[in-house]
């Protein structure tokens, strides 16, 4: 199956980002209903909050914990 989104993210994601900072929405234009979860994976996963809504087909993307280069380092 083949995944088609489209949307804004932020061009800079600055160290020490926290909830608020900045905010991404992407928009899902696959059949919604064959999707089970969303999640983000990589040593950043972390650094991310995802919020998957079925309804709309949307997915924000937000700063989880704060995103710190050296926690990036450490990840790997």
């Amino acid at each position: 199956m083949a995944l088609f989104v489209s949307g804004t993210l932020p061009g800079v994601m600055a160290e020490g980002s926290r909830p608020g900072d900045w905010f991404g929405l992407l928009q899902v234009a696959t059949d919604r209903g064959s999707i089970a979860a969303i999640e983000a994976v990589g040593p950043g996963a972390a650094h991310l909050a995802l919020a998957w809504d079925a309804a709309t087909g949307s997915l924000a993307v937000t700063p989880g914990p704060a995103a710190d280069y050296e926690a990036f380092l450490a990840a790997g």
